[in-house]
């Protein structure tokens, strides 16, 4: 974590941040989270894109350490945070590749379920590291 930084968020195994130098809120998922940690996560994003920060149109998820998640969660994330996401103003999602194959899974459905879904248009990008992604959600 940078310096610019404000850690917004902090549970076991995640924590939202804000760079002021970016504009950008950063959802981190440093190892394994529950189905109804996975959700609480995602809705203080929510709240914290729409109420305490003025963000710019994308939102960075940095997913190294993501593990499996289930459909159900793959289901509310895409029927339910992307729209709300997106009404919110939330036009990019940049997303850090998780380190291992579960991650990369649960990854691609996400990118599959944001990239095919009609209620609302958000680009979907995987990148290496916090720097490209930065710089993709700026540009």
């Amino acid at each position: 974590m940078s310096n610019s930084n404000q850690v917004l968020y902090k549970e076991k195994n995640a924590t939202i941040e804000y760079s002021a130098s970016n504009q950008c809120l950063t959802i981190n998922i440093h190892g394994f989270l529950t189905s109804p940690q996975l959700i609480k996560l995602f809705e203080n994003g929510y709240k914290l894109y729409t109420t305490a920060v003025q963000p710019n149109t994308g939102v960075v998820l940095n997913t190294e350490k993501l593990g499996a998640v289930k459909k159900a969660e793959q289901d509310w994330l895409r029927d339910t945070w992307n729209l709300q996401m997106y009404k919110a103003g939330m036009k990019k999602l940049a997303i850090i590749n998780a380190d291992n194959i579960f991650g990369e899974v649960a990854i691609n459905t996400l990118k599959e379920n944001v990239n095919q879904a009609v209620r609302y248009a958000i680009a979907a990008k995987s990148f290496k590291d916090m720097k490209a992604a930065h710089h993709w959600l700026v540009n």
